[in-house]
């Protein structure tokens, strides 16, 4: 589901997975990435929830956490839910 989300990883990508991983992934044909189905989970789905989503969703897990930092930050602000007051 992710190879058809976000395309097939990149070399640098299957240096971080195990053995038999690599050798699957390096067997298959290269896949272009399919965001578009993203925009189809929902009618709210917008540019910047497909940006999140596609920041979450990534091979590696070292370049994980700059990418989910950046998008999540401006992202959270925008959807934060107005709570109402409290008794």
């Amino acid at each position: 589901m992710i190879v058809g989300l976000l395309g097939s990883p990149s070399p640098d990508d299957l240096r971080t997975v195990c053995e038999a991983a690599r050798v699957h992934m390096r067997r298959k044909s290269s896949r272009p990435p399919n965001l578009l189905s993203l925009y189809r989970l929902s009618r709210d789905c917008d540019h910047d929830v497909v940006s999140l989503l596609s920041a979450i969703f990534v091979f590696n897990p070292v370049s994980f956490l700059p990418d989910i930092l950046a998008s999540v930050i401006p992202t959270l602000v925008i959807y934060r839910p107005v709570r109402a007051p409290g008794p």
